[in-house]
C-alpha cells in the first residue's frame, strides 16, 4: 500500500546507519508534480526534491499535520533553510519536529545520550577488572567468584 505524502508531512527514510532515520517535512510540490522536501543535511538545511531526500530509499510518513496546519508547517520549514547542522543540537530530527510541532528536539540523539552514559556507567563500575556473569554475580579477571551480585 502506497501511502500519499502531504503538504506538512513530517517523513522519514532509513539512515545510512541500522537502526537510524533521516527526516524532513514536505513543504508541497513543484509545477512538474515533483515532492518537495525540506531537510537537514550537513550543509545545513536546504530545498530538495523528493528523491533529493531519499536518494532512492522508501519514504515513510512519520506524522501528519494537524488538519488546517498543514501551510503553517510547511512555511516554519522553509523558514529554516540556511541554519546550520549541528548533529547534537540541531540535526535532521531537530529541524523536522521543529517544523513539525514547535519543538526543536531529537529523539535519536536522547537514546544516544542514554546509551553512552549508561556504558560509561558500566565502564566505571567494571574498572577493576571483574565482569558480571549471566546471573550477575562478578568474577575476577581469572573467572573467580568476586562477589554476589554487581549492584
Amino acid at each position: 500500500m502506497t501511502t500519499i505524502i502531504r503538504q506538512g508531512d513530517k517523513c522519514s527514510v532509513p539512515g545510512t546507519v541500522p537502526l537510524i532515520k533521516h527526516y524532513g517535512i514536505c513543504v508541497g510540490f513543484a509545477r512538474d508534480g515533483q515532492t518537495l522536501f525540506v531537510h537537514n543535511v550537513a550543509d545545513g538545511v536546504v530545498l530538495v526534491t523528493g528523491e533529493g531526500f531519499a536518494a532512492g530509499r522508501p519514504i515513510t510518513v512519520e506524522q501528519r499535520a494537524q488538519p488546517g496546519q498543514e501551510g503553517l508547517v510547511a512555511q516554519r520549514a522553509l523558514a529554516l533553510r540556511g541554519r546550520k547542522y549541528d548533529l547534537l543540537v540541531f540535526n535532521c530530527e531537530h529541524a523536522a519536529n521543529l517544523a513539525a510541532n514547535g519543538m526543536s528536539e531529537s529523539k535519536q540523539v536522547q537514546r544516544a545520550v542514554v546509551a553512552g552514559l549508561g556504558f560509561a556507567v558500566l565502564a566505571y563500575l567494571n574498572q577493576d577488572g571483574t565482569s558480571v556473569d549471566r546471573n550477575g554475580y562478578r568474577r575476577n579477571g581469572s573467572g573467580q567468584f568476586a562477589s554476589r551480585r554487581w549492584w
